[in-house]
């Protein structure tokens, strides 16, 4: 398609796209370009301002070259400076909103009332979006219900209202077709609509379920309200009482959902709500929910027998919603939702386990925040008594089918011997994760024996931390057959984990194999003394990859320091003694600062060995 350049647009097309910029972009970039950008760009009458308190001198000299009546939205995002500076542009500058339809403004107070919108203004607005700073009170709300009869209002926002009715009445008649609030008690929710005879959509952040007192609206029993859709943000109404709330509003057609508290307590649950939209929720145009339910340690559901329900004809064909289903590792959390998701999952963070009626096919995901999310390269961290006996029937099949986590950390948790085995074996074919964090896992010489088979065939593993366990010798020579075997772990951690000289004996054969691919070894705060000092020396004579050895926190004394004295002058190995006895680390510290001066290195051995630094 020839000459479609920005500049060869339709007058009306380019407007369309002004609609998505900014009043900056619009009037110093595109107005710049050439004479028809400049004389289209003002002939535009949608402008939305923006007032930050970076831009507010910047907006006030746009205001000079804008035509007022080209101004449809203002929103002063200014906090405390707010009203000093729409009171300016109204009175100081003379200016005229004429099609001001789009109002936000954080707050309303008392002293704000009395000027603020004046039949000097002429303005009529359709929409008005309040974050209030403090929550409003009941002064301040008979205020703005005198403000809504005032300006016509038709869309109204409020973030922190909580709806009250002994104490909150609306102006008669009320034409507010959109309405948002803090919050609202069930038990007030009609009284609500009755009150509001016009009103189409209504979004609450919370519907708080009380059923003390219940209002009752006093007359007009047979009123039907127009409500068309409903969004609860944060839903606390048993599914009996939402029946009853629906009830009320015969014309509803969209109704959004989110459950986080404990109205789903079991997998029945999750089947009578599905068994509540098909049969009664059916007229709905659009449904769309997140609900969840936290598992017992005892509960064996598969992900699969939740979402069969929702691949019936009913939700793939008929009504084409379709439903995901995930299980949040570390919270020990079902989450099912309607795809494509639209909400933001606050509370459940972090690496789910995943199934969707679109694909069936099983699949893990990081959430990020709010809508992020991404399915590559995933770090799954339920560390720190996060990880639980649920967690492994999920988890193992994660690792045997080679989802795309590069980087897990399950250190500082306390499960079962028989999981934290079902979680090693199923790495043994893994191809995807790197870096395995085991600290204080519950690993003991049994378990070594499931890690040495899983090095035996892993051959993607790099990283291996399995330090403050109780490993013991015999679990170090377990391991170090299956190090025997692998030449793709290039970091070993096994620091605290009773290891004595018996034990680093079978390590020091390992390193001893010129194939073997191990760089960095740390065996910090355990029992190795001048025995296991020897053995590991003479094999860093041999060995041609091992870059770092930390022996902090042992029972090294002069004796094992000479062994590593004289191995270093032919290693490039940096070895770590500091914490042990004798102050034995000084040797090596000379050793790698003047490893070329043999005279040197002789006389000051000397010195260590006669007590210098004994006294």
């Amino acid at each position: 398609m020839e000459n479609t350049y920005l500049i060869n647009l339709p007058t009306e097309i380019l407007h369309h796209i002004f609609d998505y910029c900014d009043i900056e972009t619009i009037l110093l970039t595109l107005g710049r370009v050439c004479k028809r950008l400049h004389t289209i760009v003002y002939r535009y009458n949608r402008f939305h301002l923006h007032f930050t308190e970076r831009n507010i001198t910047s907006m006030g000299h746009l205001l000079r070259i804008v035509p007022n009546h080209s101004i449809i939205s203002l929103h002063m995002d200014l906090m405390n400076r707010w009203y000093e500076t729409f009171n300016n542009l109204v009175h100081k500058y003379k200016t005229r909103f004429t099609r001001l339809r789009y109002l936000g403004i954080p707050e309303v107070k008392d002293e704000h009332s009395k000027n603020l919108f004046t039949n000097e203004n002429s303005i009529e607005l359709i929409s008005l979006e309040i974050d209030f700073i403090s929550r409003p009170n009941y002064a301040i709300f008979s205020k703005l219900s005198s403000m809504l009869t005032r300006l016509n209002v038709q869309k109204l926002y409020c973030k922190w209202l909580e709806y009250k009715a002994d104490n909150m009445s609306w102006p008669i008649p009320c034409k507010l077709t959109y309405l948002k609030l803090r919050k609202c008690l069930y038990s007030e929710y009609r009284f609500l609509l009755q009150q509001l005879p016009c009103l189409k959509i209504l979004e609450l952040e919370e519907c708080i379920m009380n059923t003390e007192q219940m209002c009752t609206p006093s007359s007009n029993i047979s009123f039907i309200s127009p409500l068309t859709c409903l969004i609860i943000t944060e839903c606390s109404v048993p599914i009996e009482c939402l029946r009853s709330l629906i009830l009320a509003i015969p014309k509803l057609r969209h109704l959004k959902l989110r459950y986080w508290q404990n109205i789903f307590n079991s997998v029945v649950d999750l089947y009578n709500w599905e068994k509540f939209i098909r049969t009664e929720l059916n007229f709905l145009d659009t449904c769309e929910f997140l609900v969840s339910y936290k598992i017992a340690p005892d509960d064996k559901i598969k992900l699969q027998s939740i979402l069969d329900p929702f691949l019936e004809p009913f939700w793939v064909n008929e009504k084409r919603w379709f439903i995901g289903c995930e299980y949040v590792f570390g919270r020990s959390t079902i989450l099912l939702y309607t795809i494509p998701i639209s909400f933001h999952f606050y509370h459940c963070g972090g690496v789910c386990y995943a199934i969707s009626a679109k694909t069936n096919s099983y699949h893990s995901i990081q959430r990020l925040s709010k809508h992020k999310f991404t399915n590559t390269l995933i770090k799954l961290d339920i560390s720190h008594g996060y990880a639980h006996e649920e967690d492994v029937q999920y988890l193992v099949p994660v690792l045997e089918n080679n989802h795309p986590i590069v980087m897990m950390y399950l250190n500082r948790n306390w499960i079962k011997n028989a999981s934290v085995q079902r979680i090693i074996d199923a790495l043994q074919n893994n191809t995807t994760v790197t870096s395995v964090n085991l600290q204080e896992f519950n690993i003991k010489a049994q378990e070594a024996c499931h890690i040495a088979h899983m090095l035996e065939t892993n051959k993607t593993l790099t990283v291996l931390n399995i330090g403050c366990n109780g490993l013991g010798d015999n679990g170090l020579c377990s391991l170090s057959e299956g190090l025997q075997k692998n030449m793709t772990l290039e970091e070993l951690y096994l620091d605290n984990t009773r290891i004595g000289d018996a034990g680093v004996k079978s390590l020091a054969q390992v390193l001893q194999n010129k194939i073997n691919g191990l760089k960095i070894i740390s065996l910090a705060s355990n029992e190795i003394g001048d025995d296991g000092a020897r053995d590991l020396a003479l094999a860093l004579r041999h060995n041609k990859t091992l870059t770092k050895l930390d022996l902090t926190r042992n029972k090294i004394g002069i004796p094992g320091a000479q062994y590593f004295f004289e191995s270093l002058q032919s290693s490039q190995v940096k070895v770590f003694l500091e914490e042990n006895r004798d102050s034995c680390h000084l040797v090596v510290k000379v050793v790698s600062k003047i490893k070329n001066d043999q005279v040197i290195l002789e006389f000051l051995f000397l010195i260590f060995m006669h007590g210098f630094f004994s006294c």
